[in-house]
């Protein structure tokens, strides 16, 4: 079966849209998924293993598809969308000039465009009104953006030449599309929060793009000139390279923009600042603190095009700070990917947040232990095997665990024999193929780290 997606849009749009793609493998198992956007968001796109192939506007589509989707309402998706062959079409398509739904499940979104009382009393977030235009059931599924080594060697120089100490590295970014003027936090809230942070021994890596060149450059050398030290990001970053250095920091601070997202699809904790856009719209997957202005409702929907110093800076930089530090204290916790041959050991747990549940061996660090003393005390523990070499870090993830957040490193783990001994605590062991994964209810997140154990 031939899927094809298309989705041009934003690129925080099309980063917020891979969420799909889990959902339709499980769906469709034996489904081949092609990717229609345009050549600036391609790359977010690169390394997925979901995706069979990249589609932009300098490629030919000769084959006839069996399911559509198309999750853009512009002119250029919509017109795609009703020229290109499939047996089947969901989402958006142009009538008569105008936007308009293919299928039912597509309408409410499309309403929520053009009837401002339903935008703002509207709770649903865009990958749930995504997966109803789709005709998917929404489950939280989760959709990362694949960094290769090119991408973490790219970040791993970064902090090399800039001697950064990651542990406390929080990021900002500054961007608001000319859109949406009142986005973006006003540069003395900004200002004033890094000089807090910074006395709070936080490092600050201030990220800019392409349109915001000369502001954050000023911003930039303002900070220098008082003797407030910062890093900087390349303005003219690749999308890759981009997410590489959000993956690096302990923490984002950003508006509604594409750094929350790109924060988001790796797994990275997040505070966002709302000042003219829906917090309810934007998906948190446990890892989203939202601060939204107390004038929002003054601005939302119909005043979110125009620009207000009182608006932007109706967020204190205290406000932001508190919510670094609530987030940064967060437990910590480890586990460990065991392969014998091309199959993964998993453990199912007899109790606590993921009872009765398919996971990998692992759990929450002790007091004043490393990641090291906690992966081979917990190991031994649960599986009674030793490790022999500790070997790459697969990820760094986050979720919400008895209402805190909780941070966690997994980490590829050879051993010495693969005879396992489970203890009281679990309940069964399997080992299993990448497949075999897909037809578990697993813990959340295992098969995205499985997939990225096996991706060099």
């Amino acid at each position: 079966m031939n899927i094809l997606i298309i989705k041009l849009g934003a690129k925080g749009d099309v980063v917020r849209t891979l969420s799909i793609l889990p959902a339709l493998k499980e769906m469709y198992p034996d489904s081949d998924i092609f990717w229609f956007t345009k050549e600036n968001s391609a790359e977010f796109l690169e390394d997925n293993p979901y995706i069979k192939k990249i589609l932009t506007a300098n490629s030919k589509i000769n084959e006839k598809f069996d399911i559509l989707f198309n999750f853009d309402i512009d002119e250029e998706a919509c017109i795609l969308a009703s020229s290109i062959k499939a047996e089947k079409k969901l989402g958006f398509y142009m009538k008569d000039g105008f936007p308009s739904a293919f299928n039912l499940g597509a309408e409410y979104y499309l309403n929520t465009l053009f009837d401002d009382e339903l935008k703002k009393n509207n709770k649903k977030t865009y990958q749930e009104m995504m997966f109803d235009a789709a005709e998917l059931k929404w489950k939280k599924q989760h959709c990362p953006i694949f960094l290769n080594k090119k991408d973490m060697k790219y970040a791993s120089d970064f902090i090399n030449k800039n001697n950064i100490k990651k542990e406390k590295l929080i990021g900002i970014h500054l961007g608001a599309s000319p859109r949406w003027p009142s986005k973006a936090w006003h540069p003395s809230q900004v200002k004033e929060f890094i000089v807090k942070s910074r006395k709070k021994g936080y490092n600050i890596l201030l990220f800019g793009g392409p349109d915001e060149i000369e502001r954050y450059s000023k911003f930039a050398k303002e900070l220098e000139d008082e003797g407030i030290k910062i890093f900087l990001n390349n303005p003219q970053n690749s999308n890759k390279e981009f997410s590489s250095l959000v993956n690096l920091c302990s923490i984002m601070v950003c508006s509604d923009s594409l750094a929350l997202h790109v924060a988001l699809a790796l797994h990275k904790p997040a505070i966002g600042l709302f000042f003219c856009t829906s917090p309810d719209e934007v998906e948190d997957y446990g890892l989203l603190k939202k601060l939204v202005s107390p004038v929002l409702k003054e601005f939302f929907p119909e005043k979110s095009d125009l620009y207000d110093e009182k608006l932007v800076k109706s967020i204190s930089a205290q406000e932001v700070l508190n919510a670094v530090e609530e987030i940064i204290k967060q437990r910590k916790v480890v586990n460990g990917i065991i392969l014998n041959k091309s199959k993964f050991l998993i453990i199912k747990r007899k109790e606590g947040l993921h009872a009765g549940k398919w996971a990998f061996p692992g759990g929450i660090l002790e007091k004043g232990e490393t990641d090291k003393d906690a992966l081979v005390r917990e190991i031994k523990e649960e599986t009674n095997l030793d490790i022999k070499k500790i070997g790459r870090k697969i990820s760094t993830y986050n979720y919400k665990r008895e209402n805190e957040l909780v941070t966690g490193n997994s980490y590829l783990i050879f051993v010495n024999s693969f005879d396992v001994k489970i203890n009281n605590e679990i309940d069964d062991f399997r080992w299993v193929t990448i497949e075999e994964l897909e037809n578990l209810e697993l813990a959340p997140g295992i098969e995205e780290e499985a997939l990225k154990s096996l991706y060099k």
